[in-house]
């Protein structure tokens, strides 16, 4: 089980006084209880506050309560926000409809002075 940033699912604002850090679970299929488990310890606020110094940020903090965990699909996107050309949600049995892993998104700050 290991945590990772997906980098390219965060968002800073460009003064860098808010922002959003996307986590997520390597646990896949059977392991979804792990992923849980995994997304909801205190070690998800270490790695969002750890990163959001990375990016610049100074004394960072959680800003409000995460969101998650959700499932994501083989592609990386949302299950709930799949859609096909007419806007509307594949049946749940399409491939891209399958969960592969899960996902936690923090908010984060830096502290008002």
């Amino acid at each position: 089980m290991a945590l990772a940033v997906i980098e390219k699912a965060c968002t800073f604002a460009p003064d860098l006084s808010k922002g959003t850090v996307v986590i997520e679970s390597d646990c896949e299929r059977e392991q979804f209880p792990l992923a849980f488990e995994e997304l909801t310890s205190p070690a998800v606020a270490n790695l969002a506050l750890q990163y959001a110094t990375t990016r610049g940020i100074l004394s960072p903090r959680i800003n409000g309560t995460p969101e998650g965990p959700f499932a994501v699909n083989y592609e990386g996107v949302p299950i709930d926000a799949v859609r096909n050309e007419q806007g509307e949600p594949y049946p749940m049995t399409h491939e891209k409809m399958i969960p592969k892993r899960y996902r936690v998104t923090v908010p984060v700050c830096r502290p008002l002075f």
